[in-house]
């Protein structure tokens, strides 16, 4: 899923950058809640997924204007550092 740059970049301008920050907080700890109600919710567990399933959201596209605020190519970098320790640690696991 692509996310609408000129929407991120509207929503930046709009609202200033230090307002979408804060959204960036707010729409991070919803997630978490929702991680920990899954985790404890075993009887209404479609709820919970779709709860998940919508902060999710939320939060893949406010670190989408964050990715917008802040430098991308040290983003990218780091980006690709923590992927190459990530495979580092799978295939460390299998030896």
């Amino acid at each position: 899923m692509t996310i609408d740059n000129d929407l991120v970049l509207k929503a930046i301008e709009k609202f200033g950058q230090s307002a979408q920050i804060d959204m960036v907080i707010e729409e991070c700890s919803e997630l978490i809640t929702a991680l920990q109600h899954y985790k404890r919710s075993k009887p209404d567990i479609s709820r919970s997924i779709d709860q998940v399933n919508e902060e999710i959201a939320d939060v893949f596209i406010v670190l989408h204007m964050a990715y917008r605020m802040f430098d991308e190519l040290a983003i990218n970098h780091h980006i690709r550092s923590k992927q190459v320790r990530l495979w580092s640690r799978i295939l460390e696991s299998h030896s």
